[in-house]
């Protein structure tokens, strides 16, 4: 018989010898008996932590250029609400969605930026605070005051059979975790299953390192090294007693200091250039920077110059900039619908009626501007 007290159901036929074995614990009961710590799928992460990614964006210019760009891309777009239907109670509330949201602390956009986190590290957690209207036609009503912005390492997730996943937050001074309502964060996903998703930085962690490691440090050391051209002093080989070596050897340490130099005519001066081979460092640094670039939007000629551009290929480049913005709204709309619009409208209407959050580059009917003040 097994020692292992924890044994699966499986498919697999039982001799039978063991028919009389009996099962201690199927799966639904560990996750109901214990709380499972879920572990991210991304490698990094599991034995890094979130601080290996801080430090190559915070160090790595063209990374963090580029992963700010594709965050802006998708926050700049204009955004509406459109009510449920044509129904005066839909109307209703969704005049109230609209004045809650334009009642947030902040800047919309700038939310949204950190609402895409999500897209670098896999995942972002905002908390939602809670206030009531004190005065005027939506008095007594609950909105959202602010959002604030949580670091996600940060954060740890426990399997639940009914709810999923329960998010634990972890602190800092007594080390302990503490369990956080579902109904009080937004939580942002990318590209995977939650809670984790897939960030984007698993792809780009490669090209950072490479070029930092490999790239930037060794072409320092070669600069260093050979960055100026070695100085060569031929003198006749017929020398009994080394003093035209000598002499040759104090021309080249003065050779350093000074601008001229008078030499002997039996002296020849010479100037040694070290090659780095056929691919330089500079190819190298430039390779990553465009795998990276590939990997966040998609395209390398949105940020960077191609050796073989054309204007036809710049426009396809730009097409598929666009497709990632859209795609990168398409999340945002999903959680700004789901984790915010319905949340106020449940707290708030005996039946709710949800308006839709809509991004878009245009709108049927009144312009952007005219619905929100947010373009």
């Amino acid at each position: 018989m097994s020692q292992d007290p924890i044994q699966e159901q499986s498919s697999i036929p039982v001799p039978a010898s063991d028919t009389n074995q009996k099962i201690l614990l199927t799966n639904n009961q560990i996750l109901t008996k214990y709380d499972l710590e879920l572990s991210s799928p991304d490698e990094i992460l599991r034995f890094e932590g979130f601080e290996y990614y801080d430090k190559i964006v915070a160090k790595d210019t063209h990374l963090y250029s580029i992963l700010n760009t594709r965050k802006m891309g998708a926050a700049s777009f204009p955004w509406w609400l459109e009510p449920a239907n044509a129904s005066l109670e839909a109307l209703k509330q969704k005049d109230f969605c609209l004045f809650a949201l334009k009642l947030i602390e902040g800047d919309m956009k700038n939310h949204f930026r950190m609402f895409l986190e999500a897209i670098p590290k896999g995942f972002a957690i905002s908390e939602m605070v809670f206030s009531e209207i004190k005065d005027g036609v939506w008095k007594g009503k609950t909105f959202v005051s602010k959002f604030i912005h949580h670091s996600q390492k940060l954060f740890t997730f426990k399997a639940k059979p009914t709810t999923g996943f329960d998010i634990f937050a972890k602190d800092i001074q007594t080390y302990k975790e503490v369990p956080i309502p579902a109904n009080r964060v937004v939580h942002t996903v990318f590209d995977g299953e939650p809670p984790y998703g897939r960030p984007i930085l698993e792809k780009c962690y490669f090209y950072a390192w490479l070029k930092k490691e490999i790239g930037f440090k060794f072409w320092g050391v070669f600069l260093e090294r050979f960055g100026g051209p070695t100085a060569i002093i031929t003198y006749p080989s017929s020398d009994p007693d080394s003093t035209l070596q000598n002499q040759a050897l104090a021309a080249l340490k003065d050779l350093q200091n000074e601008t001229g130099m008078v030499l002997p005519d039996s002296f020849k001066i010479d100037y040694l250039r070290v090659a780095q081979g056929d691919i330089s460092y500079r190819e190298l640094i430039d390779t990553c920077n465009a795998e990276m670039t590939k990997a966040v939007l998609g395209a390398t000629q949105t940020v960077q110059e191609g050796t073989k551009g054309s204007y036809s290929l710049a426009r396809v480049h730009d097409l598929v900039r666009h497709e990632y913005k859209l795609s990168d709204t398409s999340m945002l709309q999903n959680v700004i619908q789901f984790q915010v619009i319905r949340r106020l409208c449940d707290l708030n209407f005996s039946q709710p009626l949800y308006p839709a959050f809509v991004f878009g580059e245009s709108m049927s009917g009144a312009a952007p501007e005219k619905e929100m003040e947010v373009v």
